[in-house]
Order: structure tokens, then sequence, then C-alpha cells
């Protein structure tokens, strides 16, 4: 069975040669919804079912408005969509092709942006959050229902947040700013997670620790290709030559920038301790080998002499002068097992005195950690 991450990679593409900006939908896309939220500084804001003949009222009403898109089946939605709010057809097919790195694309009259955002339950997967700023909306798309986004929802609908005052541009900054700061506290549970496998590891390797470790470097290195994009998106979006996005938002913009760069940092370490933990547990692996390896020898060294005085007492002729006198001996037998018994012992003594059964494999046990002395974020 494939994992996520590589299922996630055959998604549906717009066929080879067709027209650009055309809309081909995913067939495990999700039913689409919609969700209208309108604000505006003074008055009280309002939701509801995000059709399309709400947004023409709402927008005749000089209202700014969140459109809210969850699921990517409806193709004639989004295209309707996409013609009231006049949004160029190539960022539409974007939206609609999954998988896309984060971006920023600036139009005439609206700005395009691309996001990952990994979910809680499915640590292995994440999702493509689509957005489109413009002086008075915000729209943004999402593969399926569930987001991190109940604390803005929360806030917008407080008549005295400053969030309905300062407009779509801010709107927009803490909808990013709530998808990076999603990535916390999946890399905090990742640092918890390599904590608990180093313990484990140091404790006597199992094979499926080697299976949790791949895991993880697999989730931190999607982990890696989400921010580095980011990072640079939101560069493009703090910079002076977006109107859209005013001084005030650049500011805290800027604090977003730093979560993504503090993300990366922890991400790189927790990728190298993952990297150190696999080479631990091979050379853990290896000396355990080479334990096995040494007893067997250990053994063969022990029986190859007997085996050998053995054979050599079995040649029982006859007949001759230089036949062994013990085969006539009444404690030949006796004395045979004796000289066996001496000449192994003489060579586990040998053995044992140079120090040739140490078991380098074994380390002490790990005392258990205190909550403090784990990885902090």
């Amino acid at each position: 069975m494939s994992s996520p991450r590589l299922r996630s990679r055959r998604r549906k593409r717009t066929p080879v040669g067709a027209r650009p900006g055309t809309l081909t939908p995913d067939p495990q896309a999700h039913e689409t919804e919609a969700t209208l939220i309108t604000f505006d500084d003074g008055s009280a804001g309002a939701s509801g079912p995000g059709t399309l003949e709400a947004v023409r009222a709402a927008r005749a009403a000089g209202r700014k408005l969140w459109l809210d898109v969850t699921g990517l089946r409806d193709i004639g939605f989004i295209r309707a969509v996409g013609e009231e709010f006049g949004l160029h057809q190539l960022a539409l097919e974007d939206v609609v092709n999954l998988g896309q790195h984060a971006k920023l694309e600036s139009f005439e009259t609206n700005v395009y942006a691309v996001l990952r955002m990994f979910h809680q339950d499915r640590p292995l997967e994440s999702e493509q959050i689509s957005l489109f700023l413009g002086e008075d909306f915000l729209i943004t798309f999402q593969e399926r229902r569930g987001d991190c986004f109940g604390e803005v929802r929360r806030r917008l609908g407080d008549p005295k947040s400053q969030m309905r005052r300062r407009g779509t541009g801010y709107l927009a900054y803490a909808l990013i700013d709530a998808v990076v700061d999603g990535y916390f506290p999946a890399l905090e549970r990742a640092g918890d997670t390599l904590v608990d496998l180093e313990d484990e590891i140091l404790t006597g390797p199992d094979p499926s620790q080697m299976l949790r470790l791949h895991e993880m470097r697999g989730r931190l290195m999607a982990v890696r290709r989400a921010m580095w994009p980011t990072r640079d998106m939101v560069n493009s979006l703090q910079r002076g030559d977006i109107a859209l996005v005013s001084e005030e938002t650049r500011v805290f913009l800027r604090d977003v920038h730093d979560h993504v760069v503090q993300i990366i940092d922890m991400n790189e370490s927790y990728r190298e301790t993952a990297s150190s933990l696999l080479e631990v547990y091979l050379s853990m692996q290896n000396a355990r080998m080479n334990e096995i390896i040494k007893i067997l020898t250990v053994v063969s060294t022990v029986f190859i002499p007997l085996s050998f005085l053995v054979g050599l007492w079995g040649m029982n002729f006859e007949g001759s002068p230089w036949n062994m006198p013990e085969l006539q001996w009444a404690y030949g037998y006796p004395a045979a097992l004796g000289v066996m018994v001496l000449v192994a012992g003489g060579i586990l003594t040998f053995i044992l005195r140079k120090g040739w059964l140490r078991d380098a494999s074994r380390v002490p046990r790990p005392e258990a950690r205190h909550p403090e002395d784990r990885p902090r974020s």
C-alpha cells in the first residue's frame, strides 16, 4: 500500500495540450460548499451560505466580504466565482490542480497566494489553501472541511475587533499567520516523538523503530518542502510593491516571516536528529550482529581442535606398530575426553583474558527524562 505522500503526487492534472485556464476537477475532490462572511467597521458582521446571489448583494451594499469555499468538485461554481470577482483563469487552474508549492502572483485587481496547511489529525497529509485578495474581498479555496481558522472567524465576528477596521489585507495576514502557527504543534509533537525514539533505540533496537524513523523523516521533509517557498511568498507580500497590503499590515507580516524562519530552523534540527538516530539504530544493529558473529566464531574456535582430535583418534587402524596405544588402553576414552576438556578450557581462558567476549553493544539504560529536558520550540 502506497503512502499518503505518494498518493498525493498522483493527482489528476489538466490534460496535456489543453487550453490554458482549463479547469479539470480531481475525481476525489470533496463536495463544494461556500460560506460568506461580510464585515466592515462600525456594523455587525454576518455569516451565511456563500451563494452567488448573496455575494452580489453584499458587493452592491459596499460591504467587505470573505468567501470561504471548501471542496473543489463543482467546477461550474468555481468558474462563476472567478467571473464575478475577475479572477485570472490561470490562477483558477492552479486552484483545482492540487499539489502547488507556496507562491504569490499579482494581477491587476487582486493578488493570488498559495499555502500548504498540515492537518493535526492527518500528520502525513497537507492541504492546499488558495487565497485571492482584492480591495474589498478575500476568497479562500480549501480542499476539504476542517481548518485552523476558527479563532480568526471568532475575532472577525467580534464588533470590537480591530480586524474589521483594518480590512481584507489584514484578514489575509491573519489567515496566513494561522496556517504558519499551525506548524508549531506538529513540530513539537515530532520533537517529543524523536526523544522517545532515542530512548527506545538506546534501550534496544527494534525493526518497528526503523519504520517510525522513516515516517518521521518523510513528515519533516514535507514540512521543509512547504516552508521554504512560504518564506519567499511572505517576503513578497511584505514588500512595498503590493498596494493591497497596507504599511501597517506589512509590520505584522514581518512577524509571520520570523515564525517561518523559526519553523525552518526547528525542522532542520529535527531532520538532523532523525538522520542521526537512524545512524545510531544501524550502528547498534551492526554491533549486535558483530556480537553474534563473535560468539559463533568462539564456538567454532573451540570445536575445531576438538574435531581434529576426535577425527585423529577415530582412525582405528590395526596391525601396525604405529597405532595409537591409547586405543587398547582401558583408560583411553576418559583420557581423550580429559585432553579435549583441557584444550577447550585453555582456548576459552585465552579468549577471556584477551577480553574478546565483551559485549560492545551494551549501553547504560537511559534514565527517564524530565519534561523540561525535552526539545523546546
